[in-house]
């Protein structure tokens, strides 16, 4: 029952929008679609832009249409980065984009390998030195304020050394859906975001994944998000949310929502200037 609301409320945000427009002309400029606020959109940051949430992943605009990820909290634990390209847009509002993200796991679990407050697996689980990589392809359909994105994505880990024939399973389902890959490689997942401008200063943005859980009855487990993102200027925003995962677990039928909140920092950096 649960499930069944939260998911009529998601699809009820996501429906309520005027009908997708017929094809625009539109400049090249425009249909590359710059960003000064990151979301999981085709859309890139505007180069030496920066964006940093207090809790969340910074994020870097660069050249050529590129940004660069990375989350500092867990780096000298679970050394990561990503890298996000716009590739193509075209004037009926299409655009393409990728997403491409790796990660080394694998001090990060041998540290809460314990039981009790903070752990997260069972104490004696043996975490070999594994890495994982993350592939995002992206299908947006831009018109006007809307924005509808899709995405399919494959998550692989390579363990570098002997290790368990099984992975411990997480009990908790955020980060169950996050590591099954290491579990069962390749891993295949995929999700549709709707992200909307509705007053001046305020966005919302909806999403939806599912992720295959691997086994003999081809389950599919499941995330929902909804957020508001207040923009007091072009340096300043406030997101306040809530996220939901559900579905058939190893550990039974779950149903976990969590508040989503973040500051987020902004600024734009200094461009070089080119040499005479």
């Amino acid at each position: 029952m649960q499930n069944k609301i939260f998911l009529s409320l998601l699809l009820l945000f996501v429906c309520y929008c005027p009908q997708i427009a017929s094809a625009q002309e539109v400049s090249d400029t425009i249909a590359v679609q710059k960003s000064i606020w990151p979301d999981q959109s085709t859309k890139t940051l505007t180069a030496n832009r920066r964006v940093w949430p207090l809790f969340g992943v910074k994020k870097l605009g660069a050249n050529k249409n590129m940004e660069w990820q990375i989350q500092p909290l867990f780096f000298f634990i679970s050394p990561n980065l990503g890298l996000k390209k716009h590739w193509k847009s075209y004037k009926n509002g299409l655009s393409i984009a990728s997403l491409h993200r790796v990660n080394y796991p694998s001090i990060y679990l041998n540290l809460f390998s314990r039981e009790g407050a903070g752990g997260v697996l069972p104490k004696d689980s043996k975490i070999p030195p594994m890495l994982s990589i993350k592939n995002e392809l992206l299908l947006g359909f831009n018109s006007k304020e809307n924005v509808i994105t899709l995405r399919a994505g494959i998550a692989l880990a390579f363990k570098l050394s002997g290790a368990e024939k099984k992975f411990p399973d997480l009990d908790f389902p955020f980060l169950y859906n996050r590591t099954l890959a290491f579990n069962h490689s390749p891993n295949i997942y995929m999700g549709i975001n709707y992200n909307r401008d509705f007053l001046p200063k305020w966005n919302i943005e909806a999403d939806f994944a599912a992720f295959s859980v691997g086994n003999e009855n081809r389950d599919f487990v499941h995330e929902s998000r909804l957020v508001f993102l207040w923009k007091k200027s072009d340096k300043l925003g406030l997101r306040a949310g809530a996220a939901a995962a559900y579905g058939n677990y190893p550990f039974g039928s779950v149903f976990r929502a969590i508040p989503v909140f973040d500051i987020i920092f902004a600024w734009n950096g200094k461009r070089k200037k080119s040499l005479k």
